[in-house]
């Protein structure tokens, strides 16, 4: 067997792995490894469905939860054929988090990727000090990400109710003894600092600036630093915008996200960096690894150049499968709901489906 963070390892480092993919290609359709190849298990056990694949590389199968991939090594060593099986499935490769630093100047941001969902969470240091944004499970990471740049962390921030995954900033903070700050506007029922338009979070030498940036949610927060980095949580991503339908008020949110990115967010120096809080599939990185882009490429966004009646139309015209188990992952991050950390795995499952785009 191997574990996502060894896979994820192998992959990064190219090391000449074939996925194979066992679930039914309804399954494999919805969510899968890019890269990935789909025989289904049922096949595997047929004559010659082996014949394609490859005696030179290390094949990883892969199903939901690890059970398929087990019998599919199985039916691959009939033909002698060694293979490892991904623990866990696709299930706990939602939970591989991963960390990229970027260093400008006096400023360090740790972007958390977490792999199978395209999450993108933010931990930022000052003289010792650390903000995170938007953290996800399981929250212990964040703690040795922080620490392995000489951070402490202070402060946890989520930019607004999250729909696609579970927030881990609660537990975080109870975890570092850190201050949570939640939007005042969200409805939450969890105790926290509570953040209106206007407040700064001050850690090391440095302070992040919250502006209210509704459109996805109403009363989503954006966090400006040295007005030079701008986390713009779910409202604008490297290849798309916010969608605004999660809340069935799609026609009055989309409107306010016009008014969010055009009078708010693009209102920034061209040069200005945003980091969103998620990216889509098929979205490349910068040369560096890291997942943002700049004012000035997010004004040549297609829905960026509509007006605000035809942004309006246009936008609740797109129609998009929303997040699975939303819902209840809405109700959990309000803190209406507990969840035992054994259930976020499969609550997550599936894409990230916070965006939109042309």
């Amino acid at each position: 067997m191997i574990s996502g963070d060894n896979l994820w390892d192998s992959i990064k480092k190219d090391n000449n792995v074939f996925l194979l993919d066992v679930r039914e290609p309804s399954e494999f359709a919805e969510f899968k490894i890019p890269g990935a190849v789909n025989i289904p298990l049922s096949q595997l056990f047929m004559p010659g469905s082996q014949t394609h694949l490859p005696k030179d590389k290390k094949i990883v199968t892969i199903c939901s939860h690890g059970n398929r991939s087990m019998v599919a090594t199985f039916a691959l060593a009939q033909n002698g054929l060694e293979s490892t099986s991904l623990v866990g499935g696709m299930s706990l490769w939602n939970q591989v988090l991963s960390a990229i630093t970027l260093k400008e100047n006096d400023t360090t941001i740790i972007q958390v990727e977490k792999i199978g969902k395209g999450c993108l969470s933010h931990i930022i240091g000052s003289n010792g000090e650390a903000v995170v944004i938007d953290p996800t499970y399981p929250p212990s990471k964040y703690i040795e990400f922080a620490q392995k740049e000489g951070l402490k962390i202070t402060c946890v921030i989520d930019t607004h109710q999250h729909a696609d995954h579970v927030s881990a900033a609660k537990d975080l903070s109870q975890m570092t003894g850190a201050k949570l700050y939640l939007s005042k506007l969200e409805e939450y029922k969890l105790e926290s600092q509570q953040t209106v338009d206007g407040d700064t979070i001050s850690f090391g030498s440095k302070q992040l600036k919250a502006i209210h940036t509704p459109g996805h949610t109403p009363g989503s927060m954006s966090f400006v630093l040295n007005d030079k980095y701008v986390f713009s949580g779910d409202i604008l991503f490297v290849e798309g915008i916010g969608r605004p339908d999660l809340r069935d008020q799609a026609e009055e949110f989309a409107a306010k996200l016009y008014d969010t990115l055009h009078n708010k967010l693009l209102k920034f120096g061209d040069d200005v960096k945003i980091f969103p809080t998620h990216h889509g599939e098929g979205v490349i990185p910068t040369k560096d690894g890291i997942f943002y882009t700049t004012v000035q490429n997010a004004k040549k966004l297609p829905l960026l150049d509509l007006g605000q009646a035809e942004f309006v139309s246009k936008v609740v015209s797109i129609t998009t499968p929303r997040p699975m188990n939303y819902s209840m992952i809405i109700k959990i991050n309000k803190g209406v709901i507990p969840v035992p950390p054994m259930q976020i795995p499969d609550l997550e499952m599936g894409p990230n489906r916070c965006s939109i785009r042309m």
